[in-house]
């Protein structure tokens, strides 16, 4: 049931916003702006950001973190960038170690876009539904090139 609502929810007010944005907005785009609230004034750098953020995202809730940075350095880089981001800020904590980030949502930090708020104990769910999400709609538009 979470899991369409919070779908429906994305679908909604993504559709929202590529409607009102000249041109039309790609799903990273919207994601990097609006949920993540990079604020870039450029696109593609948006896009950028938010797919590191959710390849990083991704990996914290996975628990794969020493893994993913022990690749190389790029994915080394791309973690520390996307901890020390402000989305990120007082969400991810760490004992002795950054590489060794969690995450971490209470009523402060909570995921606030547009008029949506998605409760503390529904954050880490919601991210996971979010890049569901976004995977789904890049390998349907794969499929249709």
């Amino acid at each position: 049931m979470k899991i369409k609502h919070y779908i429906e929810i994305l679908e909604k007010i993504y559709s929202d916003y590529s409607e009102s944005s000249p041109g039309g907005m790609s799903v990273s785009e919207f994601i990097g702006d609006v949920i993540f609230d990079f604020i870039t004034y450029d696109s593609e750098l948006s896009e950028e950001y938010a797919i590191n953020m959710m390849e990083v995202l991704d990996v914290i809730l996975t628990e794969k973190n020493f893994e993913y940075i022990g690749e190389n350095d790029q994915n080394y880089r791309k973690y520390i960038q996307m901890i020390n981001t402000h989305f990120l800020h007082n969400r991810a904590e760490w004992g002795t170690s950054i590489r060794g980030a969690w995450l971490s949502f209470d009523d402060k930090t909570s995921i606030n876009f547009s008029s949506v708020q998605i409760p503390a104990q529904d954050c880490k769910f919601f991210l996971k539904v979010l890049i569901a999400w976004y995977r789904k709609i890049i390998r349907n538009e794969n499929k249709s090139k």
